[in-house]
This record gives C-alpha cells, structure tokens and sequence, in this order.
C-alpha cells in the first residue's frame, strides 16, 4: 500500500527505482497522514499490535536472537494490553535494560 501511494510499481527491483521515487517515498515517511474514520469503545484501546515477537528477544538484554548486535525497545515489541501509561511503563523499562546491555 505505501509503495503504492508513493506511485511505485511492485515490480521493480530496489535498484531500478529512480531518484524522483525514492524522494517520493522519504516525502511520503516524513508527513504520512491518516484521518480517522471511526473510534472504538475505550475498552478496546491497546498499547501496540505487532512488532517484533517476543520469543526472537533474550528478555535479560532486550537483544535479538537472530540479528547480531541489534536491540529493541518499547513498542517496536510485539506486546500490548489496555491504556493507561503501560506503553510508557514499557518503552522505560526495555530501553534501559538494552542500554545497560
């Protein structure tokens, strides 16, 4: 979808992509816009959906255990649960256990 709202077509290969689509796609990164269409019920509110999951993580270091030298923290993690400061709760205390790691 976003190659697509750049005006990129699928099937080019990264290299055949030109200098006016790659500004396109850096634009498009930097003032990505949505607009709203609907809210749900408060009970319904989550931190974060998706992300990296937390079984390719060593929970003691916040590191990856695919990726050599490559860390995570906060909601970059696939975890979520209800609102209410826990995404915070979550971005401090993973950033810095992968900082002291």
């Amino acid at each position: 979808m976003f190659l697509d709202l750049c005006g990129i077509d699928l099937e080019k290969k990264v290299a055949e992509i030109s200098k006016e689509e790659r500004s396109k796609v850096v634009n498009l990164l930097k003032d990505f816009r949505i607009t709203p269409i609907k809210l749900d019920d408060w009970d319904k509110a989550i931190v974060t959906a998706g992300g990296v999951n937390i079984k390719e993580i060593d929970p003691t270091t916040m590191k990856s255990k695919i990726v050599e030298n490559l860390y995570f923290a906060g909601e970059i993690i696939d975890v979520y649960g209800p609102t209410g400061g826990y995404n915070l709760q979550i971005c401090w205390s993973t950033g810095i256990l992968a900082a002291r790691s």
